[in-house]
């Protein structure tokens, strides 16, 4: 029988992280299914970004198992994870030329220099940058500086796009401009972004979780979270009695 459920592509599985007598996670099951762009959502502190940054290799858990593809993940180095990470703080290197800072992911897979010019050009060319290969990224606005971020990530094809509050540090028309190539990109990536902004996530995501002291609440369909959450504290969350 057919069916239109999307695979996880993502899996946490009795996930937890402690930070000295501290639980910034607690223990939990979560997918993220392949194909979606899923917010995770909730006040600083509620444990969404430790969540990405255990993705990414950048945390390790405490408790659990960490999959892509179905393939345990929690001992593998960060640049065999094919993971796209946007941060933001846009973690650029500033001594490097745009070219070096797209192409620093490309040199961990050994691509032919060739390919590698090629790669760089198409990355560059989807975010709306061509030509600035010879420039430094202080050359470049703050959206453009994140722009230049999701070319880096986009250019080693990752099996996920990983986006760390992409949007925080930018005014209204650059953030309008990053929404608009993330609508973009989720028609050929995963992705998943952390976030606290509740007009964000409604924008951009097909499905949003929702974290609460490092507890994931719920999880489901965008427009039924907002319009319809099953738990308390969501409701609480976004109609601001809490947060």
């Amino acid at each position: 029988m057919a069916t239109d459920k999307k695979q996880p592509i993502v899996q946490f599985k009795g996930i937890l992280k402690r930070f000295g007598n501290v639980v910034a996670v607690e223990k939990m099951d979560f997918d993220i299914e392949e194909g979606t762009l899923v917010t995770l959502l909730g006040p600083s502190g509620c444990g969404k970004t430790t969540l990405l940054r255990m993705v990414a290799g950048l945390e390790t858990p405490t408790e659990g198992d960490i999959f892509i593809k179905g393939v345990r993940i929690n001992d593998t180095p960060i640049h065999k994870r094919n993971l796209g990470m946007i941060f933001q703080n846009y973690a650029l290197f500033p001594h490097k030329t745009i070219f070096e800072n797209v192409a620093f992911g490309l040199k961990y897979r050994d691509v032919p220099k060739e390919e590698v010019k090629k790669k760089v050009t198409r990355a560059l060319e989807m975010v709306r940058l061509p030509g600035v290969e010879n420039r430094m990224p202080s050359q470049l606005s703050g959206g453009q500086q994140q722009r230049l971020c999701i070319a880096r990530a986009i250019a080693v094809k990752p099996e996920v796009i990983l986006m760390d509050e992409p949007c925080s540090a930018l005014d209204p028309i650059a953030t309008a401009r990053i929404e608009d190539l993330i609508d973009e990109l989720k028609e050929n990536y995963t992705i998943c972004i952390v976030t606290h902004s509740m007009q964000q996530a409604a924008r951009v995501s097909q499905r949003t979780a929702y974290f609460h002291l490092g507890d994931l609440i719920e999880v489901g369909p965008t427009k039924r979270i907002f319009t319809n959450p099953r738990h308390q504290l969501t409701q609480d969350y976004i109609t601001g009695r809490f947060g």
